[in-house]
């Protein structure tokens, strides 16, 4: 599936285009975000949308949040049911079972998306 198709389908869930643009971004990679990650990658100041942004994917349960370094700040895991709305017809088929189901991040780990080659470091 495209990333075009992968957002529109984020888009008719409620979030904004731009929203759509990162979940798809971090979905590709590593699955977890940090509220300036956002506002970095808006080209917008941290701030209510940003914070909004986040509490609308936590409030919908396609990611939690964790609180880190001494509660100064928080990492947002958006989970591996969320590809489950990345397709417009896999939120339909995993909701009911399909034989198709996501990715987990082990399998992905498995064939070698790991952190160094997603970093350049290796082949």
């Amino acid at each position: 599936m495209e990333s075009q198709d992968r957002i529109a389908a984020i888009v008719r869930l409620g979030f904004t285009e731009r929203q759509a643009r990162f979940l798809v971004f971090v979905m590709q990679y590593s699955g977890v975000c940090l509220l300036r990650q956002y506002s970095a990658f808006a080209g917008i100041v941290h701030g209510q949308k940003t914070r909004k942004f986040l509490a609308k994917l936590v409030s919908r349960r396609f990611a939690t949040a964790y609180a880190c370094r001494h509660n100064r700040g928080r990492i947002y895991h958006v989970h591996h049911k969320a590809e489950c709305f990345m397709a417009s017809s896999a939120a339909h088929q995993c909701a009911h079972g399909s034989d198709e189901t996501p990715a987990a991040p082990v399998a992905i780990k498995r064939f070698g998306l790991n952190r160094s080659r997603m970093l350049g470091y290796g082949d």
